[in-house]
């Protein structure tokens, strides 16, 4: 059975790119990128600590309601796949799930999952995401970038968390770490700020904000304030 699996993850797995081997500490920043998902949404999540990051995955099989499921989670390495965890996935009754994914307990690499029935070789719901070590003085930047925007940053408004920006490119936001890009008075975060209009903010006296307009119509606001 667990062959099976393996060789039903390994189908997923063949649009990821592959990551070396290393251990994603607990407590140390790394990111999840390369996220893509199938009939379900993604996130980067939280634990109970910083540093713990998670795949935050929903989604809805309401011809499952009430019923249960089986979530894979298997590792590619070379050309092989191995199973990593797998445990029942409940249902609710309007058919609605939601899964989280300890990215913190994995090792560094490409990782797939696989929502599927507890009988049955169907996929209900799949995707795939690679967990990297971020080391935020080990990148070499690729521009130079103000003193004004590097430093700590912190929410204000309503908006929870401490940023912090570095020179090479890279943040930390609440301890996890990311990426970003700047074009004049625009900055595109990757990682944990994608989430918020994705990644797409925009620099001013001070101040990083986020604004946008969700496709329901709901306004939408975060800011931090420098330090």
């Amino acid at each position: 059975m667990r062959n099976f699996r393996a060789s039903l993850l390994g189908a997923v797995l063949l649009s990821a790119l592959a990551a070396p081997p290393a251990f994603a500490s607990v407590g140390q920043p790394f990111t999840l990128s390369h996220i893509r998902c199938k009939n379900a949404t993604c996130s980067v999540g939280q634990g109970y600590q910083p540093g713990l990051s998670t795949l935050e995955v929903a989604g809805a099989l309401p011809a499952y309601a009430g019923y249960s499921v089986r979530l894979i989670i298997a590792r590619k390495s070379g050309s092989s796949v191995a199973v990593v965890d797998e445990r029942t996935l409940g249902i609710f009754s309007d058919g609605h799930f939601t899964a989280s994914i300890p990215a913190y307990n994995y090792t560094d690499g490409t990782y797939a999952f696989a929502i599927v029935p507890k009988q049955s070789k169907d996929v209900l719901a799949a995707g795939v995401f690679v967990i990297g070590g971020a080391e935020p003085n080990s990148v070499v930047p690729k521009h130079s970038v103000s003193t004004a925007l590097t430093g700590e940053w912190l929410g204000i408004a309503g908006t929870y968390g401490r940023l912090r920006i570095y020179s090479n490119g890279t943040y930390l936001f609440n301890e996890l770490a990311g990426r970003y890009e700047t074009s004049g008075n625009s900055i595109v975060f990757s990682g944990p700020l994608a989430v918020w209009n994705r990644g797409r903010a925009t620099i001013g006296n001070r101040t990083i904000e986020f604004y946008w307009t969700t496709p329901e119509g709901a306004k939408q606001y975060f800011v931090f304030e420098k330090v």
